[in-house]
């Protein structure tokens, strides 16, 4: 009985530090970056305010937006200097936006996209 629970305990916690490695490591897909779209371009269809403005994934196969999955959107805002101090910091808890990170986020944005027709198009013509 003893090293029965003595085994549920060590996997227990060896499952907890895998869960907060996991969820500590730098990510681009950012909800923050998606908000920020969202309050520049509130009539932007809900069907294309999405994590597929930046990314290319394919949800049937279980794929997530990730650095992996950047497509011409999430390239370009990523390669804008406003974004220098902003890209790459850790999600949620581990890292909470700053006023003047999201001002940054968009000004990026702005600089590609200037109105809510520019990126319309973009998304349309899929020259994100």
């Amino acid at each position: 009985m003893k090293s029965s629970t003595f085994a549920l305990r060590a996997g227990g916690a060896l499952c907890a530090v895998m869960v907060v490695a996991l969820a500590a490591q730098p990510i681009f897909a950012q909800k923050a970056f998606l908000k920020q779209v969202k309050l520049m371009f509130p009539d932007l269809d809900k069907a294309k305010a999405n994590c597929s403005i930046c990314h290319e994934y394919d949800k049937e196969k279980k794929e997530h937006p990730d650095k992996k999955n950047i497509n011409a959107l999430g390239k370009a805002l990523h390669d804008q200097p406003a974004m220098k101090d902003v890209i790459d910091q850790k999600e949620g808890d581990d890292h909470k936006f700053t006023d003047d990170e999201l001002k940054n986020v968009q000004t990026a944005l702005k600089a590609l996209y200037p109105d809510q027709a520019t990126l319309e198009k973009a998304i349309a013509n899929k020259k994100l």
